[in-house]
């Protein structure tokens, strides 16, 4: 008796456990959300621009489809709707499409630059209370253009543009150090932490083309956030400056010039060290320090001088030092300028000096941007190179 109830009980359990949950979703009536792009229309409406794969796209879903690298059958279909709101926009979708949305699959959020000025709490807002909503997406902000048309790109290298896109910032970050990279949920993050401004990394249409392909694209600079709205833009060379004190790039290269001759030497960073220091004057006015330790090797030199000799390797480092620094300033004062904390030293006081954040939080970006600074830049040279002098023609 015994026997029979436990294998009564035990075909219970397994009958339970091969019933579908009552929420699964059906992939034949869904569509898979790739990427979004967000716009204001002339109207005043939002508009927003969908990416999806297209082997589930069908019959009249087709039509308006762009992306992919040609044929009949493109990999991606992008298509665009309208609504007051953001989360009407994307209810109004399934008029298009007759399907379910699952944006959870998104890994790219591409944002109008109009959208960014008028403020992005009510994208964030709108991302957060989507429960399907992928947060570690990546985050972009379209100059000069419409993210619709940078939606509509094709790509050469991918099935996919936005993951094209994608690779290209990570790539550029690495190895460039002229663009970062931002995920939502950090945006995010860092809009709601006291005293820090984020920044978003920058598309831009360098050539204009018929088709536009990834390759007609720049992705370079970075755009500079105050309260959760667009104030303005850092170039590649101030983006690289960033990055090197917050430890985000891998790879950054400088051109130097040498006093001894008409050339150039390049010097690459492999790793940096930085600190980040906030003093009080006294009036109680705050003075930012930043201390930075660089690692790199000579990359290429365009004169025959041996830059191992002890004299000329420091002069050499020296001048990587002057330059890294003004770089550096440069960056600073354009934040300034924004009254932006990029840099997150009011983040600093608040962690490390609450009570002198409550005396300052509400007057910081005037503090900020006429606070002084103190920039101190050291270089370590690791590998001068299996040469000692540049090659000479005999």
């Amino acid at each position: 008796m015994g026997k029979s109830l436990r294998r009564i009980g035990l075909v219970l359990v397994c009958n339970l456990l091969l019933t579908g949950c009552w929420d699964n979703i059906d992939v034949s009536e869904s569509h898979y959300v790739t990427a979004m792009g967000i716009d204001r229309a002339p109207d005043g409406l939002y508009e927003l621009t969908f990416e999806f794969p297209t082997p589930i796209l069908t019959g009249q879903n087709k039509e308006g489809s762009g992306g992919g690298g040609g044929g009949e059958q493109k990999s991606v279909a992008v298509v665009t709707t309208k609504g007051d709101t953001l989360y009407t926009a994307a209810r109004n979708i399934v008029e298009k499409l007759a399907r379910k949305v699952i944006p959870s699959k998104m890994e790219l959020l591409i944002i109008n630059e109009q959208v960014a000025r008028d403020g992005l709490m009510e994208v964030f807002d709108f991302m957060e209370r989507q429960q399907d909503t992928n947060m570690v997406a990546n985050i972009l902000l379209v100059k000069g253009a419409t993210a619709k048309e940078i939606m509509q790109v094709e790509s050469l290298q991918e099935k996919i543009p936005s993951q094209h896109l994608m690779k290209s910032i990570k790539v550029n970050q690495d190895n460039l150090g002229t663009s970062k990279e931002a995920r939502v949920i950090d945006i995010i993050k860092e809009v709601g932490l006291p005293g820090r401004d984020p920044l978003l990394p920058v598309i831009e249409i360098e050539q204009r083309a018929e088709p536009l392909k990834v390759k007609d694209l720049g992705i370079t600079g970075s755009a500079v956030l105050k309260d959760g709205k667009l104030v303005g833009y850092l170039d590649g060379v101030q983006t690289k400056s960033w990055l090197l004190i917050e430890h985000k790039g891998k790879i950054s290269l400088y051109s130097v010039p040498l006093a001894e001759a008409e050339g150039n030497a390049v010097f690459e960073v492999i790793s940096t060290k930085a600190t980040k220091k906030v003093e009080f004057l006294q009036d109680d006015k705050p003075k930012f320090i930043i201390e930075l330790k660089v690692v790199g090797n000579i990359g290429e030199s365009q004169v025959s001088i041996d830059l191992t000799q002890p004299e000329r390797l420091t002069s050499f480092k020296a001048q990587v030092a002057q330059i890294i620094r003004k770089e550096i300033e440069n960056t600073l004062l354009t934040s300034q300028q924004y009254q932006s904390d990029i840099f997150g030293f009011g983040s600093l006081i608040y962690k490390k000096h609450l009570t002198q954040w409550r005396k300052m939080q509400d007057n910081w970006a005037e503090l900020y941007s006429k606070a002084p600074y103190e920039i101190e830049v050291t270089v370590q040279v690791k590998r001068s190179g299996y040469t000692r002098k540049s090659i000479e023609v005999k």
